[in-house]
């Protein structure tokens, strides 16, 4: 449990332009892997890009409720990711962030779905940007560290990796599903639909096919890479594929 486990920030009642400076004054203050949940009146989407870009590498941020007249978000102060050791945690990490941005993209296509005046088309910039992280994410490991691994464990490359490896071409095709409706002009219920079955069906992937990853691969990899070669592959990592 870490040092602040259990403070809280309620910025409710403060000015709106009280709030942003003190949630980072907060925030700066926290010693690596110490966090606080932050209370909001609105949804704070806003503030987790402010972070992104102003802490980028050392947040991590999960939503615990999500309204209506409540928003509880809990905040923690990581290691920054250039100083990650460990493939677990450095991958992890990757994989939380882009899992945030596709709930933020799903939940933002439930609007549409229930909004008559918007397309789902509305949505692309928005899909553009995860799909983007989450190809960036494939390739570190297609590219990078699958090669690493398996050349010191050809068990990997037989059996997890290669069902990783389908996995991704289906994660791919879902995505350019989703990709092509959300690029379309076409407003139509139906097209809406098909978009809301192929978000959900990469959704269910993504988290079966991340399990798999951070419960098999991953831990295989750290036993088969010693010190060396895993600080050499994570700056490969670090130096492949920037946004």
């Amino acid at each position: 449990m870490t040092q602040t486990a259990g403070r809280e920030l309620d910025v409710r009642a403060l000015p709106p332009a009280e709030r942003h400076p003190k949630i980072f004054a907060l925030f700066d203050s926290l010693a690596e892997g110490d966090s606080f949940v932050l209370i909001n009146d609105h949804d704070p989407r806003p503030l987790f890009h402010q972070f992104r870009m102003e802490r980028a590498g050392t947040v991590q941020w999960v939503p615990i409720s999500e309204g209506p007249g409540e928003w509880r978000i809990e905040i923690t102060r990581l290691r920054p990711w250039e100083e990650e050791t460990e493939i677990e945690a450095a991958f992890g990490r990757d994989h939380d962030e882009i899992d945030l941005l596709l709930g933020y993209l799903r939940q933002d296509l439930q609007s549409v779905i229930g909004d008559k005046k918007r397309s789902a088309g509305s949505l692309g910039r928005q899909f553009d940007e995860f799909d983007g992280r989450l190809e960036r994410h494939i390739r570190w490991e297609e590219e990078i560290l699958f090669p690493a691994a398996e050349v010191l464990q050809p068990f990997l490359a037989q059996g997890p990796g290669r069902v990783m490896r389908m996995e991704h071409e289906e994660i791919r095709r879902l995505k350019a599903e989703v990709g092509r409706c959300l690029h379309t002009k076409e407003a139509s219920a139906a097209a809406v639909e098909r978009t809301r079955e192929a978000l959900e069906a990469l959704v269910s992937l993504l988290t079966d096919h991340n399990h798999k990853e951070e419960s098999i691969y991953y831990p295989a990899s750290e036993q088969v890479l010693d010190g060396g070669k895993k600080a050499d592959l994570l700056r490969r990592v670090r130096e492949a594929y920037r946004p």
